[in-house]
């Protein structure tokens, strides 16, 4: 299981007979256990703990993204999940003679014994709607967990694919409580970070809409923060916009001047991690 970025977690948990590999950026820490940066084996063993217990649950306690792998000899099956909302992306291969899992399409291109073939339908999907449906890929065979979705792949070759999602009742809401509801569930995110972070955080403040809104909601929580922006030149508009939403709120703000040398190498390097 390749990991996304460097920012995330890892956790590995291994006995003889299990093995449970999790990758994930938590939003606040699992019931008696404080999360820490870096290797976190008690994570991956309170996630093993609830698959072999129920294997096809939803797993409880998370709160954040994450994906994972968790194999069991003795039931012959590996099993790969992901966070509820699917916000890191997880591609599966599965058939009698493997089982791969990566957060990265592209780690396929680099695959051997995989005779890669476009697949038109996807491909077809992609160029009339936008994107292809039911977890199709532009590689045959190749697909994309879903999410609220776990996948079981067997050693006889059998794979069944399961929805942890719990359905709920519609309702009818007007677009004033639409946006207080998500702004309630913003603030809390950013809340249980800062609070499970201990310090100062710090911002990356583009100009740009998203990154003023979390720093609005650090400043009307009270929340420490250094906000930052990085540009080529100190009086580019976005940095402009940034210095102004900063003075504003009264907050730090730093402007940080990348030259072409730096940006370059920083662009290498991200593309790499990216890709796996």
């Amino acid at each position: 299981l390749f990991p996304y970025t460097t920012l995330f977690r890892s956790s590995i948990y291994v006995n003889g007979k299990e093995l449970c590999l999790v990758e994930c950026d938590m939003y606040d820490d699992l019931p008696g256990l404080k999360l820490l940066p870096g290797d976190n084996p008690e994570l991956a063993s309170y996630v093993a703990g609830q698959m072999q217990k129920q294997p096809i649950e939803r797993i409880k306690g998370l709160n954040g993204m994450y994906s994972g792998v968790y194999v069991n000899s003795n039931r012959s099956c590996a099993y790969v999940f992901g966070d509820p909302t699917g916000t890191r992306p997880v591609f599966w291969l599965s058939d009698k003679q493997r089982f791969v899992v990566t957060n990265n399409l592209w780690a396929f291109r680099g695959f051997n014994g995989l005779k890669k073939q476009w697949d038109k339908m996807a491909l077809t999907q992609m160029l009339t709607i936008g994107f292809p449906v039911a977890g199709r890929t532009w590689i045959v065979g190749v697909k994309q967990l879903q999410r609220g979705r776990l996948v079981c792949s067997f050693a006889d070759g059998r794979t069944s694919v399961h929805m942890q999602l719990e359905p709920f009742e519609r309702q009818s809401w007007s677009f004033r409580k639409s946006v207080e509801i998500l702004r309630e569930s913003m603030d809390e995110t950013i809340k249980r970070i800062c609070r499970r972070l201990g310090h100062q955080v710090g911002i990356g403040l583009s100009g740009g809409l998203d990154s003023r809104i979390c720093l609005a909601s650090l400043h009307t929580q009270g929340l420490s923060s250094n906000s930052f922006s990085f540009c080529s030149r100190p009086d580019e508009a976005d940095n402009q916009i940034a210095k102004s939403a900063t003075k504003l709120l009264g907050e730090q703000h730093r402007t940080v001047v990348l030259d072409q040398k730096t940006a370059l190498a920083l662009y290498r390097d991200t593309r790499l991690i990216n890709e796996g």
